[in-house]
């Protein structure tokens, strides 16, 4: 498959071992200082058995809330500047850790807002048509397609990424419904191999988390059950790189106009 050599490339390079603990750490911040600040709220399903201290003051939450936001703006931005390197780099992929990513995360706010709008009005309009229509497959086939065309909807952030200028193109449906024409096969058929390889990792990490410790051991298994968290996330972004390195390959081979 494709996407076995696209996960090579993502950790073939020089500093990709050094660039990976990073990825993992900021990963492991924003995961934990999230848990941290949802679980102020109590009750969550997603915890089940396993607990993590909650913040004792507000001022303590509030730095959680902080971190957890920053973080995540970072790895926005880092993603966002690792899809720029994929259009030019050959061998690196992974960029350096730096405070760039935090200027990306702003340079992508107006297409990302743009779009994002779009999709919410049209699936407003889409679910107010059809209350007047009332039937439920309806609503399902409609919701089926409104998911199904969310990749297209990135494909045009990923164009823009090449050379990160605001230009007409990549504000035009017109060009979601060309991209839809010329790689729709394709990108069912990445989305199935991103699948595949999703499902051995993602049965170890759920039998991880179903794993019942005695209640001696009740430290240990907080501790692996929140490492299981983190890898999770770090592994569900990995594979959004393999999947980001796949649309970038098709806008070169299909789309070459559009960058």
């Amino acid at each position: 498959m494709e996407v076995l050599n696209y996960l090579k490339q993502i950790y073939s390079g020089k500093k990709a071992i050094e660039n990976h603990i990073s990825l993992f750490s900021i990963v492991g911040i924003f995961v934990i200082s999230f848990l941290k600040y949802t679980a102020s709220f109590g009750g969550m399903l997603v915890y089940d058995d396993f607990f993590i201290a909650v913040p004792s003051t507000n001022k303590v939450l509030g730095v959680c809330l902080f971190i957890c936001i920053m973080s995540l703006f970072y790895l926005i931005g880092y993603s966002f500047k690792f899809i720029n390197q994929v259009f030019f780099s050959k061998e690196t992929l992974l960029p350096d850790f730096t405070l760039a990513p935090f200027y990306m995360f702003v340079r992508y706010i107006p297409i990302i807002f743009y779009w994002s709008m779009q999709y919410f009005l049209i699936c407003l309009l889409g679910w107010y048509i059809l209350l007047f229509v009332k039937q439920i497959s309806m609503g399902y086939i409609f919701a089926a397609i409104m998911l199904c065309i969310i990749p297209f909807y990135y494909m045009i952030v990923v164009a823009f990424s090449k050379r990160i200028k605001y230009e007409s193109k990549y504000f035009s449906h017109l060009n979601i419904l060309k991209l839809l024409n010329l790689t729709f096969g394709k990108v069912v058929l990445l989305i199935l191999q991103i699948g595949i390889m999703t499902t051995i990792p993602s049965i170890i990490l759920n039998k991880v988390l179903a794993l019942d410790f005695p209640e001696k051991y009740l430290q240990l298994a907080t501790t692996i059950k929140l490492g299981t968290f983190c890898l999770s996330s770090y592994i569900g972004l990995i594979l959004f790189y393999v999947f980001t390195m796949g649309v970038v390959n098709l806008i070169k081979s299909k789309t070459a106009d559009m960058v």
